[in-house]
């Protein structure tokens, strides 16, 4: 029952990463506070913290799959396949982005 809420909590967590990569890099009105933290975040500390986001995903990934993959190098390839995988889903996603791209 524990890996369920860490799935949930994982699909949550890309569901998070989908709506900041959908903020428009390009000026609208009637800003929200996430697009002014994209705004304001300087490019290189955007892409730095691609670092933490993902490998949240990748650790709650981990513990929602321990139950029922073979721990130990099964299970952590799949869990880098899997936020691997959807960091790349991302930033093509980003492409379609007035004013954002992929990097």
């Amino acid at each position: 029952m524990k890996s369920l809420w860490f799935m949930l909590l994982a699909i949550g967590h890309m569901g998070f990463i989908y709506r900041v990569s959908s903020i428009p890099g390009t000026s609208k009105s009637g800003d929200d506070s996430l697009y002014s933290l994209i705004v304001w975040t300087p490019p290189a500390l955007q892409n730095l913290l691609h670092i933490p986001v993902f490998a949240l995903l990748a650790w709650l990934w981990h513990l929602a799959l321990r139950p029922w993959l073979e721990s130990g190098p099964v299970l952590n390839t799949v869990v880098i396949v899997l936020a691997a995988g959807y960091g790349i889903v991302d930033e093509l996603h980003q492409l379609q982005i007035p004013g954002r791209y992929a990097s």
